[in-house]
């Protein structure tokens, strides 16, 4: 099963894993950020570049490279 946004939200949202932690710690400070804010916070891309003040696109490349990131590092454990 993939590790897709729901299943990252959902994951994130709970305190039991923390392979799932330790996989957020590792991404670049800006990876993260873009994630929380898109998948945790539930924001929109818009939002999150005023908020960081980027384009949409530097944040969406962030999420799409922070996710395939995740993905690997967890090894679809999802």
């Amino acid at each position: 099963m993939a590790l897709d946004d729901e299943a990252i939200r959902e994951i994130t949202e709970s305190d039991g894993d923390q392979a799932i932690t330790d996989a957020l710690a590792r991404l670049p400070e800006d990876q993260r950020a873009a994630i929380r804010a898109r998948i945790v916070e539930e924001q929109s891309y818009a939002d999150i570049a005023s908020r960081l003040r980027c384009s949409e696109g530097v944040i969406r490349k962030r999420v799409s490279r922070g996710l395939v990131s995740l993905r690997r590092d967890l090894g679809e454990l999802a």
